[in-house]
């Protein structure tokens, strides 16, 4: 059995949240300093442990926010960077689907939600149960971890892209013991991204119709003995109704289909 511990992390202009919170703060800070696609995986190898960090740009903030997912695993690495990324993603996309710690607004933008971050503690230990049970589902892609690189320093690192495959990442691996994967890619989930485009188009439906809804207010002021007006009002305040119905039941059965196992 492949024992992991997570770490949960949020960076935000309103400030820097972690669960579980210790010293390791200061390293998941640090790695904000060279993040510069729409997400990525940080491995750090320091001794004996090797951290696989995603962290996934958030739409706020002018883009500066970001959500962290960070795994210590003892002893072994995995074969696979770009499963592991799979796995990462998934996970992400759950969290978002729930709509609990992370939520899709009006304009189709994934933003985190505004409690506090300590009070999704209970969440959080669900959630790295299950990234435990996926682990161990693909334990035999995790093998022993190569020697670290004495010669570089624990700070040195080196930036390549995940298309460049598994060989060449293991390969940059060898040379630094701190390496960004970086994926200038949506998370790649069709469900996620359509679920965003309809919530967006809905609530651009659901705008435009409340602007006539209150220019047809202001005529029909005029226009008491109108039944004509108030007929067309009544219709269109009619639609706007079931717009939001229709937008609350494309988030709640949208998102709920979209839970991981």
């Amino acid at each position: 059995m492949i024992n992991c511990s997570t770490y949960f992390f949020e960076g935000v202009k309103r400030g820097y949240y972690q669960y579980p919170l210790d010293s390791l703060s200061e390293q998941f800070k640090s790695y904000r300093h060279h993040f510069n696609s729409n997400s990525q995986i940080i491995v750090h190898r320091h001794p004996n442990l090797v951290y696989y960090t995603y962290m996934r740009k958030l739409s706020n903030d002018n883009g500066d926010g970001c959500f962290g997912i960070s795994i210590v695993i003892n002893g072994l690495e995995t074969t696979s960077i770009k499963s592991l990324f799979r796995l990462f993603e998934r996970v992400f996309q759950s969290i978002v689907s729930e709509g609990i710690i992370l939520t899709i607004d009006a304009s189709g933008d994934i933003v985190p939600k505004e409690a506090q971050f300590a009070s999704f503690a209970k969440h959080f230990d669900q959630i790295s149960d299950s990234i435990s049970a996926l682990i161990n589902a693909g334990r035999s892609s995790f093998v022993p971890m190569m020697p670290v690189n004495y010669s570089a320093s624990w700070d040195d690192y080196d930036c390549i892209s995940l298309s460049e495959g598994d060989s060449t990442l293991k390969e940059r691996l060898t040379q630094f013991n701190l390496l960004y994967i970086t994926n200038n890619n949506e998370v790649s989930s069709p469900e996620l991204n359509g679920l965003a485009v309809r919530i967006k188009n809905l609530s651009e439906q659901l705008e435009y119709l409340k602007e006539r809804n209150q220019e047809l207010e202001k005529k029909l002021s005029g226009h008491d003995s109108s039944t004509s007006w108030k007929s067309f009002s009544f219709a269109l305040l009619a639609i706007l109704v079931a717009l939001v119905l229709g937008l609350v039941y494309c988030i709640s059965c949208g998102l709920l289909s979209l839970n991981i196992p």
